[in-house]
């Protein structure tokens, strides 16, 4: 099996097809306890590129929720940019259930 990581390079190199690309994987990514994989193409710009959070902020917030644990010790590094990005994109998403949990774990964290 793929670590998360792997999930998460291939991603992130999907261009405008993420949002397709993310729903075919989804059931083989799971929440991970570690903050070693990188979110770092989801919250910076790349070349030209937006950062994948600006252009797809909904489906950046599912991936997020999807792979984010219910308990952390301390969150991954770019999750509070990416929350951030996506608050900056998509306002209304921040009453979304999903980033009430995410932005509640990085304020406790």
């Amino acid at each position: 099996m793929a670590s998360i990581g792997a999930w998460l390079g291939l991603l992130d190199d999907t261009g405008e097809c993420f949002p397709a690309v993310y729903e075919a994987v989804k059931k083989f990514l799971a929440p991970v306890e570690t903050v070693d994989h990188t979110l770092y193409r989801f919250s910076n710009q790349m070349n030209d590129e937006k950062p994948i959070a600006a252009l797809f902020p909904e489906t950046t917030l599912d991936l997020m929720d999807h792979i984010t644990p219910q308990a952390l010790t301390y969150p991954p590094y770019e999750l509070p940019k990416v929350l951030a990005l996506i608050t900056e994109t998509k306002p209304g998403l921040t009453s979304d259930p999903r980033y009430l949990r995410l932005i509640d774990l990085v304020e406790r964290s």
